[in-house]
C-alpha cells in the first residue's frame, strides 16, 4: 500500500510532480492522517514554486487553493514557516521582493534594484516594494558618498530617485538620506534647499536632533542642527527668496533646541535682511554684535541692516568696526560703504582716505583693481582732493550711537582692576583679573577678559572702574565696555571684614584667617608686608572665585585692627580639661590640640583658661570650638 514515507523520497529523487500525485492518490484515500496532509502540503509547496518560476498563475492559484484548504498542525513550527514562504512565491509582488532581496543578501546590490524598479511597474502602489527599493538605494549610496570626491551626478541621481518613492516618512531611512545629502554641501551644482523641500524638514524625528558621540569622547552636532545651519548659509548663498521664507522658520527652531549655537542667529539675521525685515533683524543683531563685540564684520552687519532704519547709526557702527583690530585686506567692504556715507556729507578729504586704504590693500594682496575703485579715481572729488592722514579721532569721535544702541539700557556696573595672569596651557594669551560688584551677589565677583582687549595701561591694580556686562547663555559675564570710576579708595567695592588669625604654617608659608562660618581662607607672607602671628586681627577685603575645588578666596587687601571680634566666631573659656591620647577637650567642649597640651604640660583635671575661636571638624562634619591661645593653667 502507498504511504507518506514513499512520497517524501520520491520528492527526495527530484520527482516533484510525481511526488503530488501520488500525495494526491494518499489524500483521497484518508485525508485525516497527520502525515498524509504533511506529505501532500509540501508537494503543494513544490508545485507552486514550480508553476511561479514559469509564470503560470492559473496552476499557480490551483496549488494554493489546495494549500489553503489543508488542516495544518499550527504548533508545527517549520511547516507552517514553510507555507507562508511558498504563499509569498504564489505572490507575484512578493517574489520579486523574495528575490531581490537573496541578491541584496549576495551583495548584488544593482541586480536587486532592477527588479524592484520592474515591481513599481507593475505595482506602483504597493508601498512594501517602495520601502525595500530605497533601502537597497541606501547601500548603493554608501560606496558614493564615502569616496572622495563624491560623484555629484551619481549622488544627486541617487537622491533624486529616493526622493520619488512612497516609503514610510519620518523614519530611519529617511534621515539616513538627510546625512547622504549634507555631504553635497558645497559641491558643485547640488541645492540644499530645494532638497530640503521634498525632503520636508517637518519630517526630522527626535533621533535627527540628538548630538553625535564619537567612540574618542568627542561630541558633535546633531544632523537637524548641521543641515539647518548649512541650509541658512545656502540659502544666502544662492539668494533665492522662497528658499529663505522656507528655510527661516526652521532656523528659528533651531535657536530654540540649540540656543548656544551662536552661528544660527548669525543667520537669523541675515535671513531677516535678504527678506527686507530689517526692524525684526535688528532685534537679533544685537544680540550678534554682543556676542562678537570686537569683530568688524558684527559691527559692519549692524550697520548694514541700520541703512534703511537710521543712517547715522549706520555711520557709528561702520566707525566701530574700523576700529576693531583685523587685517586690511578684510576691511575693505565695510571701507567702502564708509567712503560712500562720508561723501553724503561732503566729507571728501575722509572719504578719499577709505578708498586710498582699500586700493592699497588690494594691491598688496595682489588683487585687481574693481571698476567700482576705479570710478572713484577718476572723479574730480578724488583728484583735486588731498586725503587726511588716517581717520582714527573720526572713528573715535563717533561710536556714541553704535555703542548706546547695545548698552544704553544696561546699568553701569562698579567694578575693580585685578592683575594679569597667564593659564598654564597658554602661555602667550595674558588675561586679567576684573572684580565686579553686582547687585545680586553677597561679594564681588571675579572674571577674567584677554588684556589685549581693552586697554588698562593707565590703571593700577586695585583701581576703580565702572563697565557696561551681562551673562550670556553658557552662564559666563561677558564685559562689552569700561571706564576709570572717580575713587581714590583701592578695592573700594569690597567692604572690610574682620578676620583673626588661627593658623600658621612656617613652612610654607601661609596665614589661615576667618572671618565666620562662610568665609575663611589663606594669606601668603609674600603678599603682606606683616609678621602674622596666631590671634592677630586684620580687616580684608577678600574676592570670591569658584574652581574644580570649589569657592575659594584671594585677599586682596590687609591692614591690622584692634576691633572686638563677634562672640560668634571667638570667646573667651576657662574650664576644667580631660586630657586623653595627647588631646584635651574642656568641660564646654572646646577642643585642645596636642601642641598646646604638650607646651603647657596640661594634665587631665587642671583647670585651663584662654581664648578659643570656632572650628569645622572635617571628620564630624560640623563646627565647634577650638582653643586658639592658653593664657593660664591651674
Amino acid at each position: 500500500m502507498l504511504t507518506s514515507k514513499e512520497v517524501f523520497a520520491t520528492r527526495k529523487e527530484g520527482k516533484k510532480e510525481e511526488a503530488y500525485n501520488m500525495a494526491l492518490e494518499l489524500m483521497n484515500i484518508n485525508s485525516n492522517d497527520d502525515w498524509n496532509v504533511k506529505a501532500f502540503a509540501y508537494c503543494l509547496m513544490d508545485m507552486i514554486k514550480i508553476s511561479s518560476s514559469t509564470a503560470d498563475n492559473n496552476s499557480t492559484q490551483h496549488y494554493l487553493r489546495q494549500l489553503n484548504e489543508l488542516n495544518i498542525d499550527a504548533s508545527d513550527d517549520i511547516l507552517t514557516k514553510s507555507i507562508a514562504r511558498a504563499k509569498q512565491f504564489a505572490d507575484p509582488n512578493q517574489k520579486i521582493i523574495l528575490e531581490a532581496k537573496q541578491l541584496s543578501k549576495e551583495g548584488k546590490h544593482d541586480q536587486a534594484i532592477n527588479l524592484y524598479r520592474q515591481a513599481l511597474l507593475q505595482f506602483p502602489q504597493n508601498i512594501e516594494l517602495h520601502e525595500s527599493l530605497g533601502w537597497e538605494l541606501y547601500r548603493v549610496g554608501k560606496s558614493i558618498f564615502t569616496i572622495e570626491p563624491i560623484n555629484t551626478s551619481l549622488a544627486k541621481q541617487l537622491l533624486g530617485e529616493y526622493l520619488n518613492l512612497k516609503n514610510e516618512r519620518p523614519s530611519l531611512l529617511h534621515s539616513l538620506f538627510l546625512r547622504y545629502a549634507d555631504k553635497l554641501i558645497g559641491q558643485e551644482h547640488f541645492d540644499l534647499v530645494p532638497f530640503l523641500i521634498f525632503w520636508n524638514l517637518d519630517n526630522l524625528t527626535e533621533d535627527d536632533f540628538e548630538p553625535y558621540k564619537a567612540d574618542n569622547g568627542k561630541v558633535y552636532p546633531s544632523i537637524a542642527e548641521k543641515v539647518i545651519q548649512h541650509a541658512a548659509k545656502d540659502a544666502l548663498n544662492k539668494k533665492v527668496i522662497q528658499n529663505i521664507q522656507y528655510i527661516l522658520p526652521y532656523v528659528e527652531m533651531a535657536i530654540e533646541r540649540f540656543y548656544d549655537n551662536f552661528w544660527l542667529t548669525y543667520y537669523k539675521v541675515k535671513l531677516l535682511h535678504t527678506l527686507n525685515e530689517d526692524e525684526k533683524a535688528l532685534e537679533f543683531s544685537l544680540v550678534v554684535v554682543k556676542a562678537k563685540i570686537d569683530q568688524y564684520w558684527a559691527w559692519d552687519l549692524l550697520g548694514e541692516i541700520l541703512l534703511d532704519i537710521d543712517k547715522e547709526k549706520t555711520f557709528s557702527c561702520y566707525c566701530k568696526a574700523l576700529q576693531c583690530r583685523a587685517e586690511d585686506k578684510f576691511l575693505t567692504g565695510v571701507r567702502i560703504k564708509f567712503a560712500k556715507l562720508l561723501l553724503e556729507k561732503s566729507m571728501i578729504s575722509e572719504a578719499k582716505y577709505e578708498i586710498n586704504q582699500v586700493i592699497k590693500a588690494r594691491e598688496a594682496e595682489g588683487w585687481k583693481i574693481t571698476d567700482e575703485l576705479q570710478i572713484f579715481q577718476s572723479s574730480d572729488w578724488y583728484v583735486n582732493t588731498t586725503a587726511v592722514e588716517n581717520n582714527k579721532e573720526l572713528y573715535k569721535n563717533n561710536v556714541v550711537k553704535a555703542n548706546n544702541l547695545l548698552f544704553d539700557t544696561l546699568p553701569w556696573i562698579n567694578a575693580s582692576l585685578g592683575d594679569t595672569f597667564v593659564i598654564p596651557s597658554r602661555p602667550n594669551k595674558l588675561k586679567r583679573k576684573l572684580f565686579v560688584s553686582l547687585s545680586d551677589e553677597n561679594t564681588p565677583i571675579e572674571i577674567s577678559v584677554p588684556e589685549n582687549k581693552y586697554n588698562f595701561k593707565s590703571l593700577s591694580i586695585g583701581d576703580g572702574l565702572k563697565l557696561k556686562g551681562e551673562y550670556d547663555n553658557d552662564g559666563r559675564f561677558q564685559v562689552y565696555i569700561f571706564d576709570k570710576r572717580n575713587t581714590s579708595e583701592k578695592w573700594d567695592i569690597f567692604s572690610q571684614q574682620l578676620a583673626i588669625i588661627n593658623h600658621i604654617n612656617q613652612e610654607k608659608k601661609v596665614a589661615y584667617f576667618i572671618v565666620n562660618k562662610q568665609l575663611d581662607g589663606i594669606m601668603r607672607f609674600s603678599d603682606f608686608a606683616f609678621n602674622f602671628h596666631i590671634a592677630d586681627k586684620f580687616l580684608l577685603r577678600v574676592s570670591t572665585y569658584k574652581n574644580d575645588r570649589g569657592t575659594r578666596h584671594t585677599v586682596l587687601s590687609c591692614e591690622p585692627s584692634e576691633e572686638n571680634l563677634d562672640l560668634s566666631v571667638i570667646k573667651k573659656f576657662s574650664s576644667t580639661v580631660q586630657v586623653s591620647n595627647g588631646l584635651g577637650f574642656t568641660a564646654n567642649d572646646i577642643f585642645i590640640d596636642r601642641g598646646f597640651i604638650e607646651k603647657y604640660n596640661i594634665n587631665d583635671n587642671d583647670d585651663v583658661s584662654g581664648i578659643a575661636v570656632i572650628n569645622y571638624n572635617k571628620k564630624r562634619l560640623k563646627w565647634g570650638w577650638k582653643a586658639l591661645q592658653i593664657s593660664s593653667v591651674y
